[in-house]
């Protein structure tokens, strides 16, 4: 999401004024924004934050591409034409979304799996929208390198995960980590067999030592 911004800010560095790329940096931070509320959202999605995360994700969705549509394309060109019908799809799954987040309950599984088959099924159908002029499939030709892109950051991304996961960890009581929960178990009862082994010599010793007397 935010890397599309990124590549058409690049792309439009030679031509874009001040104010032109002071509100792509604008959209990119609101979106960016719109990700870390719908992480927080998550957890809780189909509980208490499930219209914090409808919201969030439309918001991501549908501004993203209003701002595609209306802003960064000029009038009349494939780019404003591909962006339209993109939007139009994240449109109309929007509805589901919100609506399934104020409904709850069995209604809001129901509603969110219409709005993800409208999400998954776009591509499929290559975003066609009747009320929009049919695009060649030339307009929908994908780049590899933005591909490999993607994954670079994906993989900087879980590796800072990962490390963040390893700080928090080691943060924690020593009561509270996965290994000794995992192997707390073994050491309770292996203190407990030599406590027992232990009293077991004691009384073998205490029985010699008043036969000895």
């Amino acid at each position: 999401m935010v890397v599309d911004l990124k590549r058409f800010c690049r792309e439009e560095a030679a031509t874009s004024t001040t104010e032109y790329a002071i509100i792509i940096t604008l959209i990119a931070v609101a979106i960016m924004l719109g990700s870390l509320l719908m992480s927080i959202a998550i957890p809780e999605a189909f509980g208490d934050k499930a219209v914090l995360f409808a919201l969030s994700y439309v918001f991501i969705q549908v501004g993203r591409h209003l701002f595609l549509t209306f802003i960064a394309a000029d009038p009349h060109t494939v780019e404003r034409s591909r962006s339209a019908h993109i939007l139009s799809w994240f449109s109309i799954s929007a509805v589901f979304w919100i609506a399934g987040a104020l409904a709850g309950g069995d209604t809001q599984s129901f509603l969110w799996i219409i709005a993800l088959t409208i999400d998954s099924a776009g591509p499929i159908f290559v975003y066609y929208v009747p009320w929009l002029n049919r695009l060649d499939p030339e307009a929908w030709a994908i780049s590899p390198g933005h591909f490999v892109e993607r994954f670079q950051l994906f993989t900087i991304i879980a590796l800072g995960e990962s490390i963040v996961l390893t700080g928090a960890t080691t943060r924690e009581p020593v009561t509270r980590r996965p290994l000794y929960r995992l192997y707390g178990w073994h050491n309770r009862h292996a203190e407990g067999c030599a406590l027992a082994f232990g009293r077991h010599l004691r009384s073998r010793d205490g029985r010699r030592h008043v036969g000895k007397q």
